[in-house]
């Protein structure tokens, strides 16, 4: 097996984690109140957080500056196919998702 494919399934696996993750975030539902998700709740608290925060300076006195990495997760659609070895994947035409749901037997 080539070094390009070991890195393209790891990178499809971290992918796939990735975006169970944010499906997970964004379905869970808060025990006292059902009705609201669990992600807006955290969301309050952190603006509760930064209504009391007070901006770093640097030795000059300015205000330090920071990066912020987000990652964005889109849909692409793709066709259904079989990999060697018998697995079903998702293709699209730059993409590969050999963990998609919608490509499984069960599906």
């Amino acid at each position: 097996m080539s070094r390009s494919v070991i890195y393209f399934v790891l990178l499809s696996t971290v992918l796939l984690q990735t975006v169970l993750c944010l499906k997970l975030q964004s379905t869970a539902v808060n025990a006292r109140n059902p009705s609201q998700p669990l992600i807006s709740r955290f969301r309050r608290s952190a603006d509760a957080e930064l209504a009391d925060a007070e901006a770093m300076v640097d030795n000059a006195g300015n205000q330090k500056q920071c990066v912020i990495e987000v990652q964005v997760v889109k849909e692409i659609k793709g066709k259904c196919i079989r990999l060697r070895g018998g697995a079903s994947a998702c293709q699209s035409a730059d993409y590969l998702d050999p963990f998609a749901a919608s490509c499984s037997e069960d599906a």
